[in-house]
């Protein structure tokens, strides 16, 4: 219902990717479809992140996955992170040898030597193939060879985002450090019992999307206060739009 609410909400106006990522590979395949039959852009999954299962699995994975529909798909790759598992580059390129339909990866190890090696791996196969990290990290990201990131201060602050994002892609690197900084500052509290700092923020610039479900708890009073004096401090509290 989700899924297409988004579709029907946003009535062509941008792409809209279905996250259908499930240990299951039988019901990933199973939202993927769904996805197809309402229109979705995209489809995303990262591999099965509690089995864990070797390498050929995971292949096995996200090739029946991707034999499923025609959608572009975009792998998503967590090593390491909320007890993730890694797309290797020799998965990557074996995927992207058999399915053209194959566009992208998330990755989102924090590792710059790991995004370095998908990034060689992938444009040995498909040189257009988009490379992208999970937060704004977009210094490192642009200048490694990524497209850019999966933002999620993006609907907290754009302006911000946009203004890192432009200068670094015009190499303008001494004014978009300061702003990393900026987003550094930021992504060291929200990281800490994520996604509620982030829940919390978008409320505070007036856009409520609901508190974390359990086990992850929401913010106090007294942090969300804490918070808002933190964007304001860096400058970000009343210059970003408001609202929905």
């Amino acid at each position: 219902m989700l899924a297409e609410a988004a579709v029907e909400a946003n009535a062509g106006r941008v792409p809209v990717i279905i996250n259908v990522s499930t240990p299951g590979t039988d019901h990933a395949v199973e939202l993927a479809k769904h996805a197809e039959k309402i229109q979705a852009d995209a489809v995303m999954a990262i591999p099965p992140y509690y089995w864990k299962p070797p390498e050929e699995g995971i292949y096995e994975h996200l090739a029946t996955i991707l034999s499923a529909t025609d959608l572009p798909f975009i792998g998503y790759s967590s090593p390491g992170i909320m007890d993730g598992v890694g797309i290797s580059p020799k998965v990557l390129k074996k995927l992207l040898k058999r399915f053209p339909h194959f566009i992208g990866l998330k990755d989102a190890s924090h590792n710059w030597e790991i995004f370095l090696e998908l990034g060689r791996a992938a444009r040995s196969i498909k040189s257009d193939f988009t490379l992208f990290v999970g937060t704004e990290w977009i210094i490192p990201s642009l200048t490694l060879g990524g497209t850019a990131c999966m933002s999620v201060f993006g609907g907290i602050a754009p302006r911000f985002v946009k203004s890192l994002y432009d200068a670094t892609i015009e190499r303008e690197l001494d004014r978009a450090l300061e702003l990393q900084y900026v987003y550094s500052e930021l992504y060291q509290i929200n990281k800490v019992e994520y996604p509620a700092p982030a829940k919390a923020m978008w409320e505070i610039m007036g856009r409520p999307v609901g508190h974390p479900r359990l086990p992850n708890r929401p913010l106090s009073i007294e942090q969300k206060l804490e918070l808002e004096g933190t964007l304001d401090r860096l400058g970000l509290l009343n210059t970003e739009p408001k609202g929905w």
